[in-house]
Formats: structure tokens, C-alpha cells, sequence
């Protein structure tokens, strides 16, 4: 059975801290273990802090080196928002960069975001400075850019291809992470790339029934 609930509906467990996105009136929370005689007495973890709501619906939040990156979806604008992962002090004013800010991918000071802009007809890659919220590349994409994953140098983004508000086809580019070069662009007749994952220098991907290996 339950043993106990906690606020928020995009949860990500990092060093022993669970961080949920989402709460209706706090934003993103983050749970610390209980300690001691608090333990034995109350179930589940502890409020350690909350940073506040922002503007949209968020996806599932990225922890990593001390920072708690979040992207959201709204049709006036979502934003990608960064606070620190210890007391949930902001880094910098959440930044507006398309209307569907994915799940950032976080290694380092760098952040790898991929959005969608115009009705999610296009789209924007960027990478960010996590230490100040400025984007250090940018490749506007005439489709949807949807997830974004990280291997060694390079940057692998799988996206979504429309017509008319439907979705035609899927698109996989890869960049060079440092500066943002295109190395390749791969495309699919079929809709509904999803799975994505980087694998020694492997790049595989899930479109329609089917994994591919692309390179």
C-alpha cells in the first residue's frame, strides 16, 4: 500500500534528494531524506525547500553539478529556468526561448535545449551557460526539436517534421557541441521519433516500430 505522497508530477532522484516538478503552488520542490528521530516518526522525506512556479507546464527536470535545470510548455511561451540544486536560490531569470522548452540535457556549465517555435511548426537548439542563462550557440530547425542528448562532443537532437499542424515525418541532426556545427541531419518518412540514447559513439533512435543506428 501507500506509504506516503509528496507534491509534484515530474520527479527526478539525485544523490539521495528527490526533486518533483510541478506542485500547484510551490513549482519545484525538492525532499530530503529524514534524519534521526524525525525518522522513525513521520513517513516519507522532508521539505528542503521550493522554488516557486514558472511560467507554463514543466517537463521532468535535469540535476546535475549542483544545478536543476527545467523546461516548460505554454502556447504564449514556455521558458527554460535554472536554480540551485541545494538551497533552490534561481540562477538567473527564467529565459523564453519557444513555445515547447524540452528536458534540457546538462554536462558541466552547459545546458543543451531543444524547442519548438511557430505552433511547433519549427524549432531552436541552443546551448546555454548555466552559470548565467546565455546562450553560448543557437540552430533555428525548420521542424520541432524535441530531445536532446548528449555523448562525448557531440549533441543529438530527434524532432518532429509537420504540415499543417500534422506530423509528416521525424528528424535526428547531430552537432558538435562546442560550437554548435552541424555534423549530420538524418530524416524519416515515419512519424513518432521518440527514444533516443548515445552509446559509445552509437547514436540509436526510436521511429515508428522500428531502432535504428545512425552515424
Amino acid at each position: 500500500g501507500r506509504r506516503w505522497r509528496v507534491d509534484g508530477t515530474m520527479p527526478a532522484l539525485v544523490d539521495n534528494r528527490l526533486y518533483a516538478a510541478g506542485a500547484p503552488l510551490d513549482g519545484t520542490v525538492a525532499y530530503a531524506e529524514r534524519t534521526g528521530c524525525d525518522r522513525s516518526l513521520r513517513p516519507g522525506p522532508r521539505r528542503a525547500w521550493s522554488a516557486g512556479p514558472v511560467s507554463g507546464f514543466v517537463h521532468a527536470p535535469a540535476v546535475a553539478d549542483g544545478r536543476l535545470v527545467v523546461g516548460t510548455y505554454a502556447e504564449g511561451g514556455g521558458v527554460v529556468a535554472a536554480v540551485d540544486a541545494i538551497s533552490g536560490d534561481p540562477l538567473w531569470e527564467p529565459r523564453p526561448l519557444g513555445v515547447d522548452v524540452a528536458t534540457p540535457a546538462v554536462v558541466g556549465t552547459h545546458g543543451y535545449v531543444a524547442t519548438g517555435t511557430d505552433d511547433r511548426r519549427a524549432g531552436l537548439v541552443a546551448a546555454l551557460d548555466l552559470r548565467t542563462g546565455e546562450s553560448e550557440w543557437r540552430d533555428e530547425t525548420e521542424w520541432h526539436a524535441l530531445t536532446p542528448a548528449v555523448g562525448g562532443d557531440t549533441l543529438v537532437v530527434a524532432g518532429e517534421a509537420r504540415e499543417g499542424g500534422e506530423v509528416v515525418g521525424g528528424v535526428v541532426r547531430a552537432y558538435d557541441r562546442a560550437g554548435g556545427e552541424r555534423l549530420w541531419t538524418h530524416r524519416f518518412e515515419t512519424p513518432g521519433v521518440g527514444g533516443l540514447a548515445l552509446v559509445g559513439g552509437r547514436v540509436l533512435v526510436a521511429a515508428g516500430s522500428s531502432v535504428y543506428e545512425l552515424r
